[in-house]
């Protein structure tokens, strides 16, 4: 990104000054070094630091997903034939898993918060850009900005929605899997109460969703959602000039 700024801006004659603070520079060689380690800075702070932070995020959550995914399997896996002892091995890492993500909930409800909000700043800074009456009339260097601007919101949004959301649907998996072995035992193996109580006592445990400041839970339908009241709200804020 930082060397499609800089042979843009250099194909554009921009002067630099907004990395100088205003200051011209007009030899065209110290120009282009203003430019590169100038928009490095700027792309490093605007779009990697962000694209990473949310990324790490994913591949932290997505692993309490893998994990609630091994137990949905081994549940359903028929070939098995489940001791009490078992049973009560998958419930207890079933609970400690509920209790790592809850604590994993509280650790990340305000980064969540913020980078919710810094994903909808950019996305509504490049919507009052195309909004505007002479858009054919900006800048190139503009264009790419707003097109960095634009990646960074729709990543900061989708992909921590998409990956946290993925926790509350493993744990209904699970629930459903439950319903079923339950019923299973019931039918099959009427002797086996212990079983079926210490099941039962798993399948009526809530789903957990992750939230940002608990004001928003995470769950697939928060993308369409944010993205339409991100374009009404913007656009009536637009309109308010």
């Amino acid at each position: 990104m930082t060397s499609v700024f800089t042979y843009i801006a250099a194909e554009a004659n921009d002067d630099a000054s907004f990395f100088t603070l205003g200051y011209k520079i007009y030899g065209s060689k110290i120009r282009i070094c203003a430019n590169f380690i100038g928009g490095y800075i700027y792309y490093t702070v605007r779009l990697q630091f962000p694209c990473l932070a949310a990324v790490s995020l994913c591949i932290l959550v997505n692993r309490y997903s893998l994990l609630f995914n091994n137990i949905n399997k081994d549940l359903n896996d028929e070939t098995l034939f489940f001791t009490f002892a078992k049973y009560s091995k998958l419930v207890s890492d079933y609970h400690n898993i509920e209790n790592k993500i809850d604590a994993l909930k509280e650790t990340l409800s305000v980064p969540l918060f913020f980078m919710m909000l810094s994903g909808f700043f950019n996305l509504y800074t490049v919507l009052s850009v195309c909004l505007q009456p002479n858009l054919f009339a900006i800048s190139a260097t503009l264009l790419v900005e707003m097109g960095s601007n634009a990646f960074t919101g729709v990543v900061l949004i989708s992909s921590p929605t998409i990956y946290c959301s993925k926790i509350p649907e493993c744990m209904s998996k699970i629930k459903i899997t439950l319903r079923k072995l339950i019923d299973r035992l019931r039918l099959r193996h009427l002797e086996r109460v212990r079983e079926i109580c210490l099941l039962e006592r798993m399948e009526k445990h809530d789903i957990i969703y992750l939230t940002a400041c608990k004001m928003v839970d995470f769950k697939t339908s928060l993308l369409l959602s944010s993205f339409g009241s991100l374009f009404t709200y913007g656009l009536l804020v637009l309109n308010l000039k």
